[in-house]
């Protein structure tokens, strides 16, 4: 902006000089028309002062010797050398002033005064309000100055709010694992004294786990992250290697079209070719006990119903919506025929 406003000025000056300049050479060449008329005027009428000095001459001749004649010749020379030289001026005048009188500007001067004045107040408003916006400036970086201290004052009050919140928690936990301390105590346990000994106690309600229920929570665990991929190569690539970690069989539904007209009929199930081909996936969890999860892009409700889906797993499933996201509550336990041992749970989006 400012540089804007400096061009502005500067443009206006060049104008202003460019004024004086034509004004200036205008002036100058009036100047030497008149004084060329001056000297063209006085300088004319010297030829009707020497006259004809032949007549003179001739007239006088019998009162003068020969030595009056010679200087009389001589004079005659030189006088008309000096009508030729005075001729030869005249005419280089002449010349002179029409050039000038051609220079001669066509603007009238007084539109060139009021150029020079426009420019001269033009470049006058330029400055004052190149002063005014740099009031402006100063004034604006005062109120940044301000409003820097005032941040650094509030963020100083939040940080003493966030440190006796944080405090105040402290304190609580204190109270909570004294409370803890006490109960602990009164039952005759050792109290808890570190972070170490509240993982162990975790690790040792794990380790009490069956043997399958730590399968399943895996197994789930690790479908959900694939769920989670959204490269689509680097989803192919974890199934995969899913299939491969959990000697993974794969299966569908037999009797898939003579369940749309028949719903009540149960479905029947056999193995697929190929892994990646199946929608039901079945891992050994157990003797005679099968973890089953889905394979499928996208869970819609011929999935649901005529699929059998809905029989295996738990969902907020709507009919009329189709589901790109899949990912596992709990899986679902059947036994090698099919037949429910527990029912699992799906997570639609």
């Amino acid at each position: 902006m400012m540089k804007g406003k400096f061009f502005h000025i500067l443009s206006s000056l060049l104008v202003a000089v460019f004024a004086v300049c034509i004004l200036t050479m205008g002036s100058a060449a009036a100047d030497e028309v008149e004084k060329v008329e001056r000297e063209t005027k006085y300088t004319i009428p010297v030829e009707d002062k020497i006259g004809n000095p032949h007549s003179a001459a001739h007239d006088d001749s019998s009162a003068i010797d020969e030595n009056s004649k010679n200087e009389r010749v001589s004079k005659e020379k030189s006088d008309t050398n000096e009508i030729v030289n005075i001729d030869s001026r005249i005419n280089t005048l002449e010349q002179q002033i029409k050039r000038n009188k051609s220079f001669n500007p066509i603007v009238p001067e007084f539109v060139l005064y009021g150029a020079v004045v426009v420019s001269f107040l033009g470049a006058c408003a330029s400055l004052v309000l190149v002063r005014a916006l740099s009031n402006e400036n100063d004034k604006m970086k005062e109120e940044i100055k301000r409003l820097k201290k005032s941040k650094g004052a509030s963020s100083t009050r939040n940080d003493d709010n966030m440190l006796n919140e944080v405090m105040s928690q402290i304190s609580e936990l204190k109270m909570k694992s004294e409370e803890i301390e006490r109960k602990l105590e009164n039952a005759n346990r050792a109290p808890i004294t570190s972070a170490h000994d509240e993982i162990k106690i975790v690790e040792n309600n794990v380790s009490k786990m069956p043997e399958w229920q730590r399968k399943c929570n895996e197994i789930a665990r690790d479908f959900n992250d694939i769920a989670s991929e959204t490269n689509g190569f680097e989803k192919k690539d974890k199934k995969s290697r899913f299939a491969k970690k959990y000697n993974v069989r794969a299966f569908r539904c037999v009797n898939f079209e003579k369940r749309v007209n028949n719903p009540a009929l149960p479905p029947k199930f056999e193995t697929t070719e190929k892994v990646a081909e199946g929608p039901y996936w079945r891992v050994s969890i157990d003797a005679n006990q099968y973890a089953l999860i889905p394979n499928l892009k996208e869970y819609e409700n011929h999935n649901h119903a005529e699929g059998a889906m809905g029989s295996f797993f738990d969902s907020c499933f709507d009919g009329s919506r189709t589901y790109s996201h899949i990912e596992i509550g709990k899986v679902a336990i059947v036994d090698d025929g099919f037949n429910i041992i527990k029912r699992g749970s799906l997570i639609l989006k």
